[in-house]
């Protein structure tokens, strides 16, 4: 199996497990800040919220260019429902603790 089929397979069943759903108002957000750092790339950076809107509307509207932005907003929502159910217990550890503990794994 390609890695990349594994690794859609993964996201989207962990995606499944801790029901992250992309919603068209986060496609909508993830598109509107798209559009302002275009916008900002020509020193445009005062764009009222109703062009940013409808520039995003038609940057969704493109066929091409919507399947990636659900991806990447895919990916957004699961590695940011997975940071918020994750606790970290961080340790100081010595070069050669690192060492002995990496050679476990």
């Amino acid at each position: 199996m390609e890695p990349d089929l594994k690794w859609q397979l993964v996201k989207e069943n962990i995606a499944q497990k801790l029901e992250v759903k992309i919603e068209e108002s986060d496609l909508i957000d993830m598109a509107k800040g798209i559009a302002a750092r275009q916008f900002a790339q020509y020193g445009m950076t005062n764009i009222d919220d109703e062009t940013l809107t409808n520039y995003a509307k038609n940057i969704l509207a493109d066929k091409n260019y919507r399947p990636r932005l659900v991806e990447q907003c895919g990916d957004f929502k699961l590695f940011q429902s997975i940071e918020n159910g994750v606790t970290l217990d961080c340790e100081t550890v010595s070069l050669d603790k690192f060492k002995e503990i990496a050679s476990t794994i």
